[in-house]
């Protein structure tokens, strides 16, 4: 009987997995010899499956994002109004801009800082065309991967008002309204994929059967 106990007590325990946190912050998964994953429950079928499922859900998905679009389309409409109207002050008010760069950088001549600035001008316009189109499509096609390509130029945006800044053009309401517009997308484009996620009520009705 005493042997029964030992060999009670030495037993060896089941294998379990172990957990590693890498540097990067991610985890990975150590199994030991002979361990077997338990199997997922199955699927639930019939009227079981379709309780998860409330149609409301989506509804109210689709009511936050048709909600956020138009705030976001509000707020494109306003950047471009405050840009195109600081765009023409800066043309009109060209000469006292430069004479004020002039005094920053002696070493420059007018014609080099003539250039300087329709090249950054020209530039600005460019970029301005990319920004707007690609903000107007993805409102018009509804697609995760347009905000997350107007985010993207909308960070290039901001960041390059500091360069701006070099030819006395640094403005701070456009600055803010791109950074604005950057954190919208962002979030549209994480709203969209959510709502992608969703199933649709035939997927729901296809598994009830």
């Amino acid at each position: 009987m005493n042997s029964r106990l030992f060999e009670d007590e030495v037993k060896p325990e089941k294998p379990i997995p172990v957990f590693l946190q890498n540097p990067d912050g991610s985890f990975a998964e150590g199994v030991p010899p002979g361990y077997r994953e338990k199997s997922p429950p199955l699927t639930p079928r019939g009227s079981a499956g379709s309780q998860w499922y409330d149609e409301s859900v989506a509804e109210e998905f689709e009511y936050l994002y048709c909600r956020h679009e138009k705030l976001f389309l509000s707020l494109l409409l306003a950047e471009f109004t405050a840009e195109l109207t600081f765009n023409c002050l800066y043309v009109y008010y060209a000469e006292y801009s430069l004479r004020e760069v002039s005094l920053v950088y002696h070493h420059l001549s007018q014609k080099t800082l003539w250039t300087l600035f329709w090249v950054m001008f020209g530039l600005e316009c460019a970029f301005c065309a990319v920004y707007y189109s690609l903000g107007f499509v993805a409102i018009a096609k509804h697609r995760p991967s347009y905000y997350r390509y107007f985010a993207n130029s909308a960070l290039v945006g901001f960041l390059g008002q500091v360069l701006l800044a070099y030819m006395n053009k640094f403005n701070l309401l456009v600055f803010f309204l791109r950074l604005m517009a950057y954190i919208y997308a962002k979030f549209l484009r994480n709203l969209l994929q959510s709502m992608l996620l969703l199933p649709t009520s035939g997927q729901v009705d296809r598994e009830a059967h």
